[in-house]
């Protein structure tokens, strides 16, 4: 295989999920469930819009680099820009109100992939050597912290853990900052860069499966 078209296979396969994840109940409508994903996508495309805006503002409000005054800073800053604008995006478009709980969890994860693909993307020259790497930590870094991120702000109450909404969103931001972190070093081995990332999945299963099948 060619390695333009091995990369882009590579970066692109995780939104393979989305359908799956944005799959509602068997007796819905099809047009109903090509709408539902219509809206997924649109949402992971406004995320990265609303990301590079606020990329953009910090750049025009801090000429003189402050998000890179620390490796430290500048992974907060940007795990918090691309998690509000994640949310953002889920919340303008998809609008998760009387929804069923883990339909809307799914969805924010859907979001979440689209976001991280198109991020992938633009690292499309990345070494092969940080290619496999990004392919599989930021998909995963990306939708789990999303999804307890969206769980913590619908106050999921019943979602199986007696952890206040503000810290999930928290450990939400903390989480994909310390990946952010991670990633800038470059001798980290794939195996710490991972932690990140299993974490926020593990915590981001735990809240779907502990949580109730019927609405909000």
């Amino acid at each position: 295989m060619p390695e333009t078209l091995l990369r882009f296979v590579v970066l692109v396969l995780p939104v393979a999920l989305v359908p799956f994840l944005m799959a509602g109940p068997p007796h819905e409508p099809s047009t109903s469930k090509l709408g539902n994903l219509l809206r997924a996508v649109t949402a992971g495309l406004l995320s990265i819009v609303l990301a590079l805006a606020l990329l953009e503002l910090r750049r025009r409000a801090f000429p003189s680099g402050f998000a890179t005054t620390s490796r430290a800073t500048h992974a907060v800053v940007v795990a918090l820009s691309e998690e509000l604008s994640k949310l953002a995006a889920y919340l303008l478009v998809l609008r998760p109100r009387g929804g069923r709980v883990r339909q809307s969890l799914r969805s924010a994860a859907a979001v979440a992939l689209v976001f991280a693909v198109i991020e992938n993307a633009l690292y499309f020259t990345v070494p092969v050597s940080l290619l496999w790497t990004r392919a599989l930590v930021v998909p995963l870094v990306h939708a789990g912290c999303t999804v307890i991120l969206v769980a913590a702000v619908l106050r999921l109450r019943s979602v199986g853990t007696k952890l206040p909404s503000s810290v999930l969103m928290l450990g939400a931001v903390g989480l994909h900052a310390l990946h952010n972190l991670l990633s800038s070093m470059s001798t980290a081995p794939i195996v710490v860069r991972l932690i990140p990332s299993l974490v926020a999945v593990a915590i981001a299963a735990r809240l779907y499966y502990r949580s109730p099948s019927h609405s909000i």
